[in-house]
């Protein structure tokens, strides 16, 4: 069993700590990352953090509240906001590697609002679906 120590956390964590919460919260040098506001900024280009983002955010408050900063800052700061792919493209990516293993339903249905907001239209949507498919075990 792994021992986790919460008490460097314990003066700002609250029981049901929400993403503004979240978004206050200092980095271990002092003051919020570039990398966390670069990664706030690109999830509101996609439509914000959504009532997914934001359950799975609550329902780590509790037992690991730098999780959501680090997915923030990691996933949408470093990652997303990466040149070389536009937004859709990202999202298609997303999109084949959550579909590809099943059982990714809330995920599934946050990105495929972020790839919504990203500009693609859902006939395209459902091509790049269709084309995970093979790949993905169907028919099976």
């Amino acid at each position: 069993m792994i021992d986790v120590d919460t008490s460097v956390h314990a003066s700002r964590v609250t029981p049901r700590a929400n993403l503004r919460e979240i978004a206050s919260w200092r980095s271990p040098g002092g003051g919020v990352t570039g990398r966390y506001e670069r990664g706030l900024a690109r999830q509101a280009e996609l439509g914000g953090p959504g009532p997914v983002r934001t359950a799975a955010c609550d329902a780590l408050a509790d037992i690991a509240p730098d999780l959501s900063r680090l997915a923030v800052e990691f996933a949408h700061g470093d990652i997303h906001a990466r040149p070389g792919l536009d937004a859709a493209r990202r999202e298609l990516v997303v999109l084949g590697v959550l579909i590809a293993p099943g059982g990714q339903e809330a995920q599934l249905e946050a990105h495929l609002g972020a790839a919504l907001n990203a500009g693609l239209r859902p006939a395209e949507l459902v091509e790049a679906i269709m084309q995970v498919l093979p790949y993905a075990g169907f028919p099976g």
